[in-house]
């Protein structure tokens, strides 16, 4: 992770490349790797695989603050084969959110994962044989509700 930020803070520094096409992105690249941030938003930047542009780490800001709010990363899951996109909303290093391939999503809540179940147009996870509600709020968050 120290590599990824400081390659975000020489291309800030360095004056990154014009991304081509779109004068408002600024690109640097580091061997298969490209970080990507919008020109003057302050709002962040990813970090890419060169060969199909897939982001493989995105670093926000929401609120312009000057201090990351959330981050957004690509893994393999547990069997090595599918591909897991884990959200901290917050920016503390505890894990939020889990997004797997086959289009499942997960939730932390009270120190353990949970299945987001979609049912009749409302999200909800079960704990205990009992169903609570999840909510999303600002940015597409996940939230249980009390």
């Amino acid at each position: 992770m120290k590599r990824i930020l400081l390659l975000a803070f020489s291309c800030v520094v360095a004056g990154c490349v014009d991304a081509g096409d779109d004068p408002l992105y600024l690109e640097a690249h580091a061997g298969d790797y490209v970080v990507l941030t919008r020109e003057n938003s302050g709002s962040g930047f990813g970090y890419l695989r060169k060969s199909d542009m897939k982001i493989l780490v995105q670093v926000l800001d929401r609120n312009r603050d000057g201090v990351p709010d959330e981050i957004i990363y690509s893994s393999l899951g547990q069997d090595s084969s599918k591909e897991v996109t884990v959200v901290d909303y917050d920016f503390d290093g505890q894990a939020d959110e889990r997004r797997h391939a086959d289009s499942k999503v997960e939730i932390w809540y009270e120190n353990s994962w949970h299945e987001i179940i979609n049912e009749d147009q409302a999200q909800s996870i079960e704990i205990e044989g009992k169903r609570r509600p999840v909510s999303q709020v600002r940015y597409g968050h996940l939230k249980v509700e009390q």
